[in-house]
């Protein structure tokens, strides 16, 4: 698979890892094994929301889904954080 990411940078594509898996776990291996960087992943994820605790801003993970990445959920995906155009995307679906 890095031989063929490589390949599609080396002749001008973007590339994305697009997963149903968790995008906080995807992120952190993502850049150092595929070359991807965190902002080219795209994945399931929690809410979080922001506060200030002893006097810090903090980002609090919430125990609920924000975004499942997978089956109707990954075109969607897609469509938020790609620049893809719709027909691109209903033929990523039907895939």
């Amino acid at each position: 698979m890095r031989e063929l990411l490589n390949y599609l940078r080396a002749n001008g594509f973007k590339t994305y890892i697009v997963s149903g898996g968790g995008i906080d776990f995807l992120r952190v291996f993502a850049e150092e094994v595929y070359g991807i960087p965190p902002e080219q992943v795209i994945g399931s994820g929690i809410k979080t929301k922001f506060e200030i605790r002893d006097g810090e801003p903090v980002i609090m993970r919430l125990p609920e889904l924000d975004f499942i990445d997978d089956k109707e959920g990954k075109p969607i995906a897609i469509n938020k954080i790609m620049d893809v155009d719709e027909d691109t995307i209903v033929r990523l679906a039907a895939q």
